[in-house]
C-alpha cells in the first residue's frame, strides 16, 4: 500500500512539477499564430449575397432602408508579413430594392476596392488600409465564410451602415 502512496505522489508531484514550466511556453498577448492555409488567389461567392444598408431615421437609431444582392471578387496577394494580405475586392450588383420609399438612398458606390488582411491561424480580420473593420471570416483550403460589417463614420457622426447577416458572405477558392 506504501508503495502505490508512493508511486501516486511521485507521479503527481512530476506531473504537477512539468507543468509549472508550461507558462514560459506561453506565447506573448501579441502574438499571432502563422496562416493555417494560403489564401493567396482568386475568391469568389458562388451565388448572390444580400447585403443591407442602414441609416440613421429620424429617431436618432439605424434602420434597414435598402438591400442588394452582389457577387463578391477578391484577389488576395501576399502582404509585407505572413500574417498579412492585401485584397483586392469587385462586386458586380444583381438588384437594388428601397424597403422605404420616403428615404432616398443611392446604390452604394462600393467600399474601398482595396483592403488589407489580418490573419491568425484560420481567422481573417478584413480591413481598410486606414485600419476601419469590414469584417472577420474564418477559412479552410478552398472555403471562406464570415460577416461583413461596415460603418461609414464621418467625424464623430455614423452615417451608414452596410452588412450581412451572420457567416452569410461566404467565398469559394477558384
Amino acid at each position: 500500500m506504501k508503495a502505490v502512496v508512493f508511486a501516486v505522489s511521485a507521479f503527481f508531484i512530476l506531473t504537477v512539477g512539468g507543468n509549472l514550466n508550461a507558462a514560459e511556453t506561453v506565447p506573448p498577448s501579441n502574438y499571432k499564430l502563422p496562416p493555417a492555409r494560403s489564401l493567396i488567389g482568386k475568391w469568389k461567392t458562388p451565388f448572390y449575397v444580400k447585403f443591407y444598408t442602414q441609416m440613421d431615421s429620424s429617431r436618432g437609431v439605424f434602420e434597414d432602408v435598402a438591400t442588394e444582392k452582389r457577387i463578391i471578387t477578391w484577389i488576395i496577394t501576399k502582404g509585407p508579413n505572413d500574417n498579412t494580405v492585401n485584397i483586392r475586392q469587385t462586386y458586380r450588383r444583381k438588384e437594388f430594392t428601397l424597403l422605404d420609399p420616403d428615404v432616398a438612398v443611392p446604390p452604394s458606390p462600393g467600399e474601398s476596392p482595396f483592403l488589407v488582411g489580418k490573419i491568425s491561424g484560420t481567422r481573417l480580420t478584413v480591413k481598410s488600409w486606414t485600419g476601419e473593420k469590414f469584417g472577420s471570416f474564418t477559412f479552410t483550403t478552398d472555403h471562406m465564410a464570415g460577416t461583413w460589417d461596415y460603418t461609414t463614420t464621418v467625424g464623430i457622426y455614423k452615417v451608414d451602415r452596410i452588412y450581412t447577416k451572420r457567416k452569410e458572405l461566404k467565398l469559394v477558392k477558384k
